[in-house]
This record gives C-alpha cells, structure tokens and sequence, in this order.
C-alpha cells in the first residue's frame, strides 16, 4: 500500500494561479481541503475487492453529476460572462479555446477506451467500467428511468444507487454551482485533485481483471487533467484571466472558498467506507 503524503503548502501556486487568489488569507485552508480530498482512506484500502467495489459505484455517481451539473454550470458561467465584456480578442480566444477542449473532453467525446465515431460523456465510460467490475446497471436503469418521471430529488431518495451522504453532496453541488466564482473555484480545485486520487487508487486497486476498464479510464483522466496543456492548466488560465477581468471583491472571494471548502467536506464523506 501506498503512504499517504503529508501536506505541502503552495499547492495552487505551483499550478500556477494568480497571487489575486493564492495571497488570500484562506487559501492555505482550502489548499488542506484539497489535500484531505486527495488522501481519502478509500484510495488506500482498495485492494479488498468489497471497498473496490464501493469505490467504483461512488465514482459513478461523482462522474454523474460532475456531467450533469458541474460542467454544464462551468461552461455555463463562462460563456454568460462574455456578455460583460467586448467581442473576443486573441487573449480571451486562446483561453475559451483552451476550455472548449475540456468540455468536449468531458461532455461530448470518446477519448476513453479510443473507440471510433463515439461522441457522448465520460459519465458513459465510467457505467461501462461499473458494468465491467460486475455491478448491477438495472440500479442505475431504474433511476434514470425515475429521474425523467419524477425528477432528481425523488429518483436520489428511491434510488439504491444514492446514498445519504451522496444525495447530500450532490445538493450542495447544485446549489452552490448557481455562483460563477464557486463554480470556477471547484473545477479548479478538481481537476488536480481528482487525478491525484485515482494515482492513489491505481498503486492500491484490487488486481482482478474486471477493475481493468476502470484503471483505464483513471489512467486517462490522469492524462487529460495534468499532462502537458490539459485540463487542469486551461482551468488555471480560466480563473486567472476571470480574477484579473472582474475583480472579485473580498466578500465574493470568501464567500467562493467557503463554498469550495465545503463541497469539498461533502465529498470526501461520501468515500466513508463504513
């Protein structure tokens, strides 16, 4: 088993954000979140095939409403806050550019399992890793079946598939992406994190074949999000450019950390093991 790392500060310094976010007094507390995020026990204990197993059907849920709900407020956010400022220049372009890859990446590709003339979202990729590791996908039929009927509340509190602390995650994730600023921090907070807790579950994975497509998909999350000009960059220059464009006030700063941090805290218990 992989040792967990201890806490180093900097950590968004050295993805490069801005000092407009990382001088802010709170910021060392949102960087221990993250760290927190990236050490949760389950990454660790995964070689018992029963916690694998959890850990896949979280991850399924997690990569549903990241799908849903978070990607869709990001681009959302990003797009309406054009209407602020005149027709874009090569500075804007290159950063909208940069970001149309990450939503194309997330919601509209198959760059997973490099199948040819695929076009729909990573949340697909991780149901047929869910499938491959023997989970019951007639769970997950029945709830998107009852979330067209009856909607999202009612299908999470029918549903197996949602627990209690997953329906309270995904709660807050919808309420607080309604903020632009929150929005762009937790993507920004997520990209990194979210590929350094898949490094840990890849040293630790029960090694049964049926987990295969799952580490392939983890493998190229890893890739896309922190090789070369992915998507964790283009969401540093996003929130850079966003800081320095608008101007937060210190109030929509903290208000934004405090947010963060707390959709942070609601995700890491849905790891809970127990």
């Amino acid at each position: 088993m992989k040792e967990k790392n201890g806490y180093k500060p900097g950590k968004l310094k050295s993805l490069g954000v801005n000092d407009r976010l990382t001088s802010h007094s709170a910021i060392e507390g949102l960087e221990r979140f993250m760290h927190e995020w990236s050490q949760a026990e389950i990454f660790y204990s995964c070689a018992d095939p029963k916690i694998a197993e959890k850990l896949v059907k979280i991850t399924l849920c997690h990569t549903y409403l990241f799908g849903r709900y978070t990607l869709p407020s990001y681009a959302g956010h990003m797009f309406m806050s054009l209407r602020d400022l005149p027709p874009t220049d090569d500075l804007v372009g290159r950063v909208l550019k940069a970001n149309a890859a990450v939503f194309e990446g997330e919601l509209f590709t198959n760059n997973i399992f490099g199948r040819q003339r695929e076009c729909h979202s990573h949340y697909l990729d991780m149901l047929e890793a869910y499938q491959e590791a023997g989970a019951d996908k007639t769970i997950v039929d029945s709830f998107a079946q009852r979330e067209r009927q009856v909607g999202m509340d009612q299908a999470m509190e029918e549903s197996s598939l949602w627990n209690d602390k997953m329906t309270d995650y995904a709660n807050h994730l919808r309420e607080v992406t309604k903020d632009p600023l929150t929005t762009h921090l937790i993507i920004l907070a997520s990209e990194d994190t979210i590929a350094e807790g898949y490094k840990t579950t890849l040293q630790n994975l029960n090694a049964n074949p049926k987990f295969v497509k799952y580490k392939t998909f983890m493998r190229r999350h890893i890739l896309l999000d922190q090789e070369n000009d992915g998507h964790g960059k283009a969401t540093v220059d996003w929130i850079n450019f966003y800081l320095e464009t608008f101007k937060p006030s210190t109030e929509e700063l903290n208000r934004a950390i405090q947010n963060t941090q707390e959709f942070i805290r609601k995700r890491v218990e849905t790891y809970a093991i127990t």
